[in-house]
């Protein structure tokens, strides 16, 4: 009998105490991970982008220009950094706004802004087809996208 009296339990105060520490370190985790989410959902959660329209135009006998018009929904300025346009074989083109050493276009609030894109400005060079249809998709510098599928005129 001596024997079990020699092993001994942790006493009930330092199991409380060490109960209580474990879920404080836990709660302290959570939180930290939480707030991160938080903060770095917040501003993208407050941007709002629309695409208005999107025109299909010719400079001469040339189909190289696509104008995109995108109104800022959200409340805050929005910075676009690249749209892109994606023809029907998956071709993708893309214009950067916010790319060094090119400067963001900041829309503010309930404002509207054109882009006009060109076979220059797109990467790489781009010329639009008649009646075909295209993805146009806008990206702002917080990773908010905004997309549709429209197509070109039929001459």
């Amino acid at each position: 009998m001596r024997l079990k009296k020699a092993l001994r339990a942790v006493s009930p105060v330092i199991a409380t105490l060490l109960l209580v520490a474990i879920a404080v370190a836990g709660s302290v985790v959570t939180y930290s991970w939480v707030m991160s989410m938080v903060r770095t959902q917040g501003g993208q959660a407050q941007t709002g982008i629309k695409i208005e329209s999107v025109e299909f135009a010719k400079t001469g006998n040339n189909k190289d220009t696509v104008i995109v018009t995108v109104r800022n929904t959200g409340s805050v300025d929005a910075k676009i950094a690249t749209i892109y346009i994606i023809d029907s074989s998956a071709n993708q083109y893309k214009a950067d706004y916010g790319v060094s050493p090119l400067t963001p276009i900041v829309i503010t609030p309930n404002k509207i802004s054109a882009f006009t894109l060109t076979y220059s400005l797109l990467s790489p060079t781009f010329g639009w087809s008649t009646s075909s249809s295209y993805t146009v998709r806008v990206v702002t510098d917080n990773g908010f996208v905004s997309e549709g599928s429209y197509t070109s005129p039929a001459s």
